[in-house]
């Protein structure tokens, strides 16, 4: 379990930084993107496992692709 969250956790920091480079804050990003706003947030915070409708929604949204959000990095703490 403790392995599993910490996968959720990297793209979890990874979804909200790709919200704050847009600009948006949490409460704007879920209505935009169509998500409950405590989703969101335990998703970004790495509490969560999201369903893939979930993920198609954010990433639609942030206009990124699935890789950037989901790439392992070996070198990089992100």
């Amino acid at each position: 379990m403790d392995k599993a969250n910490s996968n959720y956790d990297h793209y979890g920091k990874r979804i909200r930084k790709a919200r704050l480079e847009r600009g948006y804050t949490l409460e704007e990003f879920a209505f935009t993107a169509g998500v409950g706003q405590r989703t969101l947030e335990r998703i970004e915070n790495g509490e969560s496992d999201p369903k893939f409708t979930t993920i198609e929604k954010i990433i639609e949204t942030l206009d990124v692709s699935y890789d950037s959000i989901f790439q392992k990095n070996k070198n990089k703490n992100n």
